[in-house]
């Protein structure tokens, strides 16, 4: 449960919510448990004190962000030909996404870490 408002794209932490036994059967939602709070998350809406946390209140911060600097991976065999790359969309890790290289030819590649992308053909 919230113990105060929070507000729509703002950083969520284990601290703005207190544990109260309350009735949930009417709650639209899958209800959030708190076995694994997620590090690196946002509330995709405005989340009113009181209000019990659903899993559709908030979201993984992406991995990747429009413009970010990667390195593109490609090749075959042990052989390993790299590029860099600028990111044309957001995504998280195993996300295919959209990348530009330095001359102007966009490509589709699988996010590997914050850093690195998988050629895609």
């Amino acid at each position: 449960m919230a113990a105060h408002d929070i507000q729509k794209d703002e950083l969520l932490s284990p601290e703005q919510f207190k544990k109260e036994l309350k009735e949930i059967s009417l709650v639209n939602g899958t209800i959030f448990s708190d076995e694994n709070f997620p590090a690196a998350s946002k509330s995709k809406v405005r989340i009113r004190e009181n209000s019990i946390l659903v899993n559709e209140m908030m979201e993984k911060m992406p991995d990747v962000l429009p413009d970010d600097r990667l390195i593109l991976h490609a090749g075959r065999n042990g052989v390993d030909i790299t590029t860099e790359v600028i990111s044309r969309e957001r995504g998280n890790i195993g996300d295919i996404i959209r990348v530009i290289s330095d001359q102007r030819k966009i490509f589709s590649a699988k996010i590997i870490d914050k850093y690195n992308v998988l050629l895609i053909e």
